[in-house]
């Protein structure tokens, strides 16, 4: 019994020998796996700072197109006032020139029917006489 225990202690050994082989080899490859994701979490590490630095660029623009939106919008305004200049010139104009018309008009005929006076009027072939 005694060479029984001793051949059952004998191959618990080996395949205690075979597992911690197995687990040595294991830890190896878990180590090789552990740096690997060492390096992944050193480059997510690098790919984090650069978007970081990507959202404060982006901050930066959105802070200078909120900028030039105010500016588009103080323009529009001003836009507005001076259409709104133009449309109240355009009206006052166009009474002036209604009453520049009118003017013309009689300054026109003032002055033709100077004309008319002032040039001699043609003899009439015919005279009527009247007989008593």
């Amino acid at each position: 019994m005694e060479n029984e225990i001793k051949e059952m202690l004998e191959k618990i050994l080996e395949r205690i020998e075979r597992i911690d082989g197995r687990t040595d080899r294991q830890d190896g490859r878990l180590d090789r796996i552990e740096g690997r994701f060492d390096k992944m979490e050193g480059r997510f590490d690098i790919l984090e700072s650069r978007f970081d630095t990507l959202e404060g660029r982006f901050d930066t623009l959105e802070g200078r197109f909120d900028t030039l939106e105010g500016r588009f919008d103080t323009l529009e305004g001003r836009f507005d006032n001076l259409e709104n200049e133009v449309k109240e010139f355009r009206a006052e104009m166009k009474e002036e020139i209604k009453g520049l018309d009118g003017k013309i008009d009689l300054i026109y005929h003032k002055l033709k029917s100077d004309i008319d006076e002032l040039k001699p009027k043609p003899a009439s072939k015919y005279t009527v006489v009247k007989e008593d």
